[in-house]
């Protein structure tokens, strides 16, 4: 993988052997047999390699992987394989989304859930300070209430289709709700 790499980078930057070798200070046949897998370069070699020649930081990254994965025993590579193509099937079951898209998803549903919490809390002392009227006093809340999201319903031009349960509501005002608090 690091001698095919090698030699693709060289063929792509049209550099020869002879001028990698003169800037490396390696000879011209241990980088022929590199580009040919016969060889793996050494830590310091290596190193030579990557200073002299004109890669981005990306391709320099690139060939140290590939020469990583060369050097390290083979059960480690399989590991690796086997994590890399668990990761693409993952990527597919998620639709191909980026971190960040599945971060923002995450962060979207804990501020909901924070909301909601929230409101819970808010509905138990309503809850309270509602126990604590009298019957006359809850249904002029309630009758205040409605009032409220119908006006509310006929701004948003959303009425009519909520218009049912509206009336519904009205009806169990008017006719009193038993209450088992």
């Amino acid at each position: 993988m690091f001698g095919k790499m090698l030699e693709e980078i060289m063929q792509k930057k049209k550099i020869k052997v002879k001028d990698l070798s003169i800037l490396s200070d390696i000879t011209e046949g241990y980088i022929s047999d590199l580009k040919k897998e016969k060889a793996l370069p050494r830590r310091n070699k290596l190193d030579a390699i990557l200073e002299n020649l004109p890669l981005t930081k990306e391709e320099k990254e690139e060939l140290f992987l590939a020469w990583e994965k060369d050097s390290a025993p083979p059960t480690f590579t399989e590991k690796y394989e086997k994590l890399k193509k668990e990761n693409e099937e993952y990527k597919e079951i998620l639709g191909n989304l980026e971190d960040s898209d599945l971060f923002d998803q995450i962060k979207m549903q804990k501020k909901v859930t924070e909301k909601l919490e929230k409101e819970k809390e808010k509905s138990d002392i309503y809850l309270q300070l509602f126990k604590m009227m009298s019957e006359e006093d809850r249904n002029y809340i309630l009758k205040n209430i409605l009032r409220n999201i119908e006006c509310d319903l006929r701004e948003k031009k959303i009425y009519e289709e909520n218009k049912k349960e509206l009336e519904e509501l009205k009806k169990a005002v008017e006719a009193g709700i038993k209450y088992d608090f």
